[in-house]
């Protein structure tokens, strides 16, 4: 018994709640739920259409977007009271509450969003320099291990492991460093101290430098670049082989790499020795490398021509002694030559602009060769000699004067695919000799009359 009027007090009370919610929305037996609801979305300050706000019906769990003209639509509204949230990105979101009526079409008033403006405190970033500051720059240096990890990479691929350079490659064989977007003669590079000119006008031309000549690679960004010139736009990369020796002694290297793709092979070796006795001061430095790759293999073929090889050497001589008790003086004479010969893939050379496209459209090159590390037409052929002198006097009351002289002479040759001349003739023979004298000194902070201290470069 007592279960039974469990039940039918349950039942009733279900039914008197269904009751009150049908009452509550307006009658649920009474009209169907046809009432299409339209409205605009409009900004308080300039009374323009907000396209994309929204709309959001509380009690029906549902909404609209407004479109490009502001206009929304919510279609198979029944009547009753309902609460209308408005939101738009950069707006103040408003709740209203509206009554849906039985009329098969209900437009209400269009609705206003205020903007939501917010005015940040200002940020204010002060930088107080020391005197044992250096110029405003950005300066990353790769040495050491670092550095020795790159052994038989080019001078661009070296320098991509530095953050924020990185480098543009034209095959397996070229490639050239870049500086916030800037490459090329918008680049400045200092190879032993002495400005490297080479002709890099295409995409295709590497710097000509042997990195195994490098104990370290200096790149200068910034503020600090503008000391080299208006050439150094992009920033400097700085060349810098190790001291000369000064113990009296006989030493050397021996670096050898080994590359699977292309069966890369390079060797490179140093000597070096300083004098004693009678020839103290006195030291010298022989340097060479020999690298040879093969054709650039893909994950299906090989690429035909795409072969390269480098030679090179320098040589120093250096001799400095004391000048008093603190003083020194000095002077030394470097040569390098740096000598390329690099293979331009056959599948990438066209006649015509029908070739072009066609070449694009074919999924493989038409020759597939294996490997060799035969060097054909097309290629370049590059030859760079660098000759400088430099006597340098140091005191630590007056610092340093350096003067150096330098001449350097760069030979470019370029082969073509077909040649209708002479075949040892290239198609393309340019020369650049190059003369440049610097004259730096470099001394202690000098005092101003207020007190003060300066900076000499």
């Amino acid at each position: 018994m007592a279960v039974k009027q469990f039940m039918r007090g349950f039942w009733k009370q279900a039914f008197m709640g269904w009751l009150l919610v049908g009452a509550a929305t307006g009658g649920w037996a009474q009209t169907p739920c046809v009432t299409v609801l339209t409205g605009r979305i409009l900004g308080q300050d300039t009374h323009q259409p907000l396209a994309g706000a929204t709309v959001f019906v509380r009690e029906l769990g549902t909404g609209a977007v407004a479109d490009t003209a502001g206009y929304f639509r919510l279609s198979a509204v029944c009547p009753g009271q309902y609460t209308l949230n408005v939101q738009f990105v950069g707006y103040k979101s408003i709740t209203s509450s509206i009554a849906v009526r039985t009329d098969s079409l209900q437009t209400l008033a269009p609705i206003e969003l205020l903007a939501d403006s917010k005015t940040l405190q200002e940020v204010v970033v002060t930088k107080r320099r020391s005197e044992a500051d250096q110029l405003l720059q950005i300066q990353t240096s790769l040495a050491g291990n670092a550095l020795a990890a790159t052994r038989g990479l080019s001078l661009g691929e070296s320098l991509k492991t530095l953050p924020g350079l990185y480098s543009i490659q034209t095959g397996p064989s070229i490639s050239k460093p870049v500086i916030h977007g800037l490459y090329s003669n918008r680049i400045l590079t200092l190879n032993n101290g002495v400005r490297q000119e080479d002709q890099q006008w295409g995409s295709e031309h590497a710097p000509q430098i042997d990195p195994f000549l490098a104990s370290q690679l200096t790149v200068i960004k910034g503020a600090a670049s503008i000391r080299y010139g208006s050439d150094a736009i992009g920033g400097v990369i700085l060349v810098e082989p190790k001291a000369m020796p000064l113990k009296p002694g006989f030493g050397g290297e021996v670096n050898l790499v080994g590359g699977t793709n292309g069966g890369q092979g390079v060797v490179s070796g140093l000597i070096e020795q300083a004098f004693g006795k009678k020839l103290t001061g006195l030291s010298w430095r022989l340097q060479g490398t020999l690298k040879r790759v093969g054709y650039a293999r893909t994950p299906d073929y090989y690429l035909e021509n795409s072969s390269y090889h480098e030679n090179s050497f320098s040589g120093a001589v250096n001799y400095t002694r004391r000048i008093g008790t603190t003083g020194t003086a000095g002077i030394d004479v470097f040569y390098s030559q740096f000598y390329t010969k690099v293979g331009l893939f056959t599948g990438a050379q066209v006649g015509s602009l029908a070739d072009f496209y066609a070449a694009i459209a074919r999924p493989e090159p038409l020759h597939q060769p294996g490997f060799s590390y035969a060097l054909g037409r097309p290629y370049q052929q590059v030859q760079h000699d660098l000759l400088k002198v430099r006597a340098f006097v140091r005191s630590d009351r007056l610092g340093t004067l350096t003067a150096t002289v330098a001449r350097q002479q760069n030979v470019r040759r370029e082969y073509d695919l077909l040649s209708f001349s002479r075949a040892t003739d290239p198609e393309l023979y340019l020369k650049l000799v190059t003369q440049t004298a610097d004259l730096i000194w470099e001394h202690q902070p000098l005092k101003t009359g207020g007190g003060g201290s300066g900076r000499g470069a």
